[in-house]
């Protein structure tokens, strides 16, 4: 927990995933997700269904990535055809 409040802004306990974006020398834009494998609904799940750790957590992670990854590239998509017909 106290890497939480290293992140900027700062994970609390239900914090799943920030997504930021970072650019490159070309200024390519870089998505940059902060995924929270410790937050609370996912820890409950996991005890409430009585899952194995690993595998739901890694399948947390995938599933927080494509999540992300799908908001990034729509809100992408969005600025490249601002102002188009």
């Amino acid at each position: 927990m106290d890497r939480w409040a290293e992140q900027k802004p700062a994970f609390d306990e239900y914090t799943a995933m920030q997504m930021d974006v970072e650019y490159d020398a070309e200024e390519n834009a870089i998505p940059v997700f902060r995924i929270n494998m410790d937050n609370t609904p996912l820890l409950n799940e996991i005890k409430q269904r009585r899952l194995d750790d690993v595998p739901a957590r890694t399948s947390s992670c995938m599933a927080t990535c494509w999540s992300g990854f799908h908001s990034f590239y729509k809100d992408k998509d969005k600025r490249e055809t601002a102002g188009r017909c």
